[in-house]
């Protein structure tokens, strides 16, 4: 397991191919957004409105493109 597996391994979601699905503000866990069950990680993400086929597109892995924050994580 490598250290940008976190995501993959606690979150699943079945989405169609439209990119209407947003990340942080739609449904997911629970029937809660990502924005509500992390908003920590939401205060500091750059781009809010992405959407769940731009993040995928950017890369998910460690190191990816999806993410992007305003400052340091864990700074």
């Amino acid at each position: 397991m490598g250290a940008g597996s976190w995501f993959d391994d606690n979150i699943s979601r079945v989405v169609d191919g439209r990119s209407s699905t947003y990340f942080w503000t739609g449904n997911w866990v629970g029937g809660v957004s990502l924005r509500v069950k992390f908003p920590r990680l939401f205060a500091l993400v750059e781009n809010r409105w992405v959407t769940v086929e731009e993040m995928a597109m950017k890369g998910w892995k460690d190191g990816g493109g999806a993410w992007v924050w305003r400052r340091r994580l864990l700074a």
